[in-house]
């Protein structure tokens, strides 16, 4: 099964996967071929028009951050390593209603690269005319790239260790009840260290007179 995103009747999804990341978890959904120096990956992506209006279509790759599981595409108009490595043919297509057409991403890796994960964005992008406000609306959809570089740990890759959402989140609330636990047991030992040194307070010297002499015993108050 391969991923698809859309919005307004214009999709991308993954439509080829090449040989060497057919086994890579994720394959099916974004782009995750391993970039080694000197070699280029090809792959295939569909872009389609699923209403009944025709489309221009431009499709072109974008960078993105992934910082603790949370990927984000960046501005429009910005470039990084990756997409510098990348090209996309045809650019620019022409979709009749309720058909599609296929593209090729084309990575090429330089012979000089530093190991890394790098992210991006292949995105299909339509723009209408400027309606009488003079804003011109964009619609685009993408399919995201994990791409490790080089050598880069693949175990450690955002696409092969993200926990779901709700692992981080009752990690979270069991770390809460540890905190509160250790807090209340504290300020339980702290009640009962006062009540203690209180208790101590209230034992009185009371003289007694003997046949030896004077002598002292404890009186304790609260028995």
């Amino acid at each position: 099964m391969t991923g698809t995103s859309e919005v307004g009747g214009l999709g991308i999804r993954i439509s080829q996967i090449p040989s060497a990341s057919a086994n890579t978890p994720n394959s099916g959904i974004y782009i995750v071929s391993r970039l080694l120096p000197s070699t280029s990956v090809t792959q295939r992506l569909a872009v389609s028009n699923s209403s009944n209006m025709a489309m221009h279509v431009t499709i072109y790759p974008g960078p993105a951050t992934n910082i603790d599981g949370i990927f984000l595409p960046q501005a429009e108009g910005t470039s990084n390593e990756l997409t510098s490595w990348t090209t996309v043919s045809p650019s620019v297509i022409d979709l009749a209603p309720k058909s599609y057409k296929e593209v090729t991403v084309t990575i090429n890796v330089p012979s000089v690269i530093t190991p890394s994960e790098a992210f991006g964005v292949i995105w299909a992008s339509v723009s209408a005319a400027p309606g009488a406000s003079g804003i011109t609306s964009v619609n685009r959809v993408g399919i995201r790239m994990y791409d490790p570089i080089g050598n880069f740990s693949a175990t450690s890759s955002s696409t092969q260790s993200s926990q779901p959402s709700w692992v981080s989140t009752h990690s979270i609330e069991i770390g809460w009840s540890a905190f509160f636990l250790v807090a209340i047991l504290g300020f339980g030992y702290a009640l009962s260290l006062g009540a203690k040194n209180k208790r101590r307070d209230y034992f009185a010297q009371v003289p007694k007179q003997g046949k030896t002499g004077k002598k002292e015993r404890r009186v304790n108050l609260f028995s």
